[in-house]
């Protein structure tokens, strides 16, 4: 870590410097942060006192648009803040001009078939969980590591089929000791070995499975199923299947 720390101590004292040269500053530089000609993912905690004239829902906010910054700084280096006004020759993907077509005509956009599609190839019963974590600066428990996610909650909503109501399952770990193993017990006793598990943003769950394996070689099997049955929700957001004017052009 000495050499990656050593490549970069130059362009971070420098950082530091400017940093500091702003804040002794007498006067308030005026203008707008650079984080203008960047995507509203990375933009900072102080955007909007820096740039008052950019509206909460801006050209910022297209879907991925962070991830071509010339087309970025093309639209904003034209005056053009807002979505409705974004020029004609400005080249966009399908998925950017669906989201703007939903902002100005206000028409929700729903792929009926394509969602029925999805949805049919679920299997029941289905298991609906969200799992709650805590990443560590420094790792509390063997096997962990700096900034690892410890999964020490879930919630599970399990529906049989589409006429019972769903049945309510949960974990909770309260004391201080590596709750991976209850954790899988858990999950082992409440989920069943057919039917999808439904997620919101698959790979966060997946990766907490991924890492509780290694710790657990034991319940490898059992949590290698969980994962081949995962399904994600974002999927039909992703797949541009139903797209809001107010989904912000978040499809993750």
């Amino acid at each position: 870590m000495t050499a990656k720390v050593d490549e970069i101590a130059g362009t971070v004292a420098c950082e530091i410097e400017e940093a500091r040269t702003y804040l002794l500053n007498d006067v308030e530089p005026s203008g707008p942060c650079s984080c203008i000609y960047k995507g509203r993912s990375q933009h900072c905690s102080t955007f909007r006192y820096s740039n008052p004239h950019v509206p909460d829902y801006s050209v910022h906010d297209i879907s991925r648009i962070g991830n071509s910054p010339k087309k970025l700084k093309e639209i904003i280096d034209g005056g053009v803040f807002t979505l409705e006004n974004i020029p004609t020759h400005i080249m966009l993907s399908d998925i950017q001009q669906a989201q703007i077509r939903a902002y100005n005509s206000g028409e929700t956009l729903i792929k009926r078939e394509a969602i029925t599609g999805e949805l049919k190839k679920l299997k029941f019963p289905l298991y609906f969980v969200d799992y709650e974590t805590y990443p560590s600066a420094m790792p509390l428990f063997e096997q962990h590591a700096p900034y690892h996610h410890v999964p020490f909650q879930y919630s599970l909503h399990i529906a049989r089929s589409l006429d019972e109501e769903p049945i309510h399952k949960e974990f909770l770990h309260t004391v201080l000791e590596d709750p991976s193993e209850l954790f899988v017990r858990s999950l082992q006793k409440n989920i069943g070995s057919t039917g999808n598990i439904i997620v919101w943003n698959k790979s966060f769950e997946s990766g907490i499975n991924e890492a509780l394996a290694r710790r657990l070689p034991n319940a490898h099997g059992f949590i290698a199923s969980l994962n081949d049955r995962i399904y994600d929700l974002k999927e039909i957001f992703f797949n541009q299947y139903y797209v809001h004017k107010y989904l912000w052009g978040k499809r993750q």
